[in-house]
């Protein structure tokens, strides 16, 4: 069987890239955004302006590179994201106006699609077809320290060497370790791929069922439930320490409970890849769906006293979502065309998540700590389309 031997391997060289990969685009943009403005003379709003770009250039060309990873796999398109990131950082580091800084961006925004978490999974689910869950999972549990890692050791180079200088460094990260952990990828070997052709034919022949029909409401139903599910984790992120002001926690304890956020994203889903039994597609989802509402009743219900355990519970629904966002649609339509067509479910998350913070914002300047209850709506509104899925999910043997 072709997935044994390549699922550590995925797990830990895809772990390593994608750490990489967030840390040098996402979580490079807020720590970087006060002394590229200030040298640049971009206004600070502005600013995020240029970032969400790359958001939407991701969006927009994800389908069309998950189409090429479906046919040829990822052995072609994520060393291009390498290079292309690499590529992206170094137009950054060279900008002297707003324009170029743009460029910069949309380089980035291409790179993005090509290599950051939905181009990985259509990697893995190409060699793994539907077992590709634990290797999602694990991948996802490497890389949730991306933040972490990215953004103590930018902030550090920044203060050491300058903006310009940090941006070369994650340049030349992506060059000498992301770029070859991605070129040697296993599982292309010409043998390989035949074996693995011939497998799937074989398991088709003999599993002797049609294929499912994928109807068009499905597809889109599956989009806005992401679409709504990310609204709060997008629009926390941007304003978790306020939030948590809005409360009555001071500012050094809002902080300080800010930062559980990402442990708690880790352990969700370190206890999916300790016990991936229990943790099936469905039960991710209705866990991602749930946390977050259930850490707004806690919250809103106890006052400052309860804001490390918002962070924490906040955080694992987080890192649940990454994990069903990549599995989720695996099992609703297989693994058939699965990087195409999770680049179609995932543009309008992608796209629409980019304008999230600037939105919730003024629900946060109109309604102060009841504006979580707009987020923790959204999220019961994604597990009503969730319950419709799964209730006219058709097993193959229905299908035409």
């Amino acid at each position: 069987m072709f997935v044994a031997p390549y699922a550590l391997r995925f797990t830990l060289q895809l772990g390593v890239t994608q750490t990489i990969g967030y840390a040098s685009t996402y979580y490079l943009a807020a720590i970087l955004a006060r002394p590229i403005t200030a040298d640049l003379d971009i206004p600070f709003e502005q600013y995020f302006v240029f970032s969400a770009t790359a958001s939407i250039i991701s969006g927009l060309l994800g389908p069309i590179l998950g189409r090429q990873i479906d046919r040829f796999g990822g052995r072609l398109v994520l060393p291009f994201a390498s290079l292309t990131i690499a590529s992206g950082l170094v137009v950054m580091a060279l900008s002297t106006t707003a324009t170029t800084f743009l460029v910069a961006w949309l380089i980035l925004g291409i790179g993005m699609a090509a290599g950051l978490y939905d181009a990985a999974f259509a990697s893995v689910v190409e060699i793994q077809g539907e077992r590709a869950q634990r290797t999602i999972a694990g991948i996802t549990l490497i890389a949730g320290f991306a933040s972490t890692i990215g953004w103590p050791l930018t902030s550090a180079l920044e203060q050491q060497l300058g903006w310009r200088e940090t941006v070369l460094i994650w340049a030349a990260i992506n060059l000498a370790v992301a770029l070859p952990l991605h070129v040697w990828l296993p599982g292309y070997a010409k043998d390989a791929r035949r074996q693995r052709r011939t497998d799937r034919k074989e398991q088709s022949a003999a599993d002797n069922t049609a294929v499912p029909h994928i109807s068009l409401l499905s597809i889109v139903l599956t989009a806005m439930l992401f679409v709504l599910a990310g609204f709060a984790p997008s629009a926390i992120a941007a304003h978790l320490p306020e939030i948590l002001e809005t409360t009555g926690a001071t500012g050094e304890i809002a902080l300080a409970a800010a930062t559980l956020l990402g442990p708690g994203q880790v352990f969700a889903r370190l206890i999916q890849v300790l016990f991936p039994t229990f943790f099936g597609p469905v039960r991710v989802a209705v866990f991602a769906l749930v946390m977050h509402p259930l850490a707004v009743v806690v919250l809103l219900s106890t006052g400052p006293s309860s804001v490390f355990v918002f962070a924490f519970l906040h955080g694992m629904g987080s890192g649940f979502l990454t994990v069903a966002a990549g599995i989720l649609p695996l099992y609703l339509f297989g693994a058939k065309n699965y990087g195409e067509r999770q680049g179609y479910i995932m543009a309008a998350a992608d796209i629409v998540i980019a304008f999230t913070p600037a939105i919730f914002s003024f629900a946060l300047t109109g309604l102060g700590r009841f504006s979580l209850m707009v987020t923790a709506s959204t999220a019961v509104i994604a597990w009503g389309i969730l319950a419709w899925l799964l209730a006219h999910k058709k097993p193959p043997s229905q299908a035409p």
